[in-house]
């Protein structure tokens, strides 16, 4: 009987070494491919940010951004009712989605997170549900500064229901400064995620910042 020839040492090696190289290459198309979307959305938001800036001083009306971990959506400030003793306008952020400006979630292999005037903010994991809208949302703002005037007599506006993270004024001038991050959830722990900044100082247009993986 003739005995079955196992593989040498060299020839596992050898194997080895291709299973790497196919691996090694594999991992690299596809952090260039996280790469170039990472960028491609960070410049869609940017873009779509300074059309919405535009739209709200053409339409005198008041845009806003909420974020959730995996995503963001676009909010308009309407009124939805009257104060029943004062006849002033009750407004309410309602979400919009249309061809101009759609909302985005992303898939789970990326993860926002905001800051505001450099403050971290704790964002949802997902758009909260309309009975969620209501139960953040349940409550008056008094003296909401770009309405006062153009509202009410009193010098004070309500908005209630859920609010926007930020938001453009009737000017289309942003209401804070915020960087937001588009950061990779990468399962290779010997590589640093790959992290997109959108900055904006609420004045000028936003700037969109790689971070290197030496900057980390």
């Amino acid at each position: 009987m003739q005995k079955t020839r196992g593989f040498t040492l060299v020839e596992i090696l050898v194997a080895l070494a291709i299973i790497s190289v196919i691996f090694a290459s594999v991992t690299i198309s596809t952090r260039k491919s996280n790469w170039m979307e990472m960028q491609d959305q960070s410049e869609i938001f940017r873009d779509t940010l300074l059309d919405l800036s535009d739209h709200a001083s053409f339409k005198q009306t008041s845009f806003g951004l909420y974020f959730t971990e995996a995503g963001y959506w676009f909010l308009e400030r309407i009124a939805i009712t009257q104060d029943e003793e004062t006849g002033d306008p009750i407004y309410n952020w309602v979400p919009i989605q249309n061809e101009r400006f759609v909302s985005v979630e992303f898939e789970d292999i990326y993860i926002f997170e905001l800051s505001i005037d450099n403050n971290p903010v704790a964002l949802l994991d997902v758009f909260p549900s309309e009975e969620e809208q209501l139960e953040i949302g349940l409550k008056e703002i008094a003296d909401f500064e770009i309405y006062s005037e153009s509202f009410n007599s009193n010098g004070s506006s309500k908005t209630v229901g859920l609010e926007p993270h930020i938001y453009l004024d009737l000017n289309g001038e942003l209401s804070n400064a915020f960087t937001l991050s588009i950061i990779e959830q990468t399962q290779d722990f010997e590589q640093p995620p790959l992290t997109y900044q959108i900055i904006s100082d609420g004045f000028n247009r936003p700037v969109i910042s790689r971070i290197e993986e030496d900057d980390f």
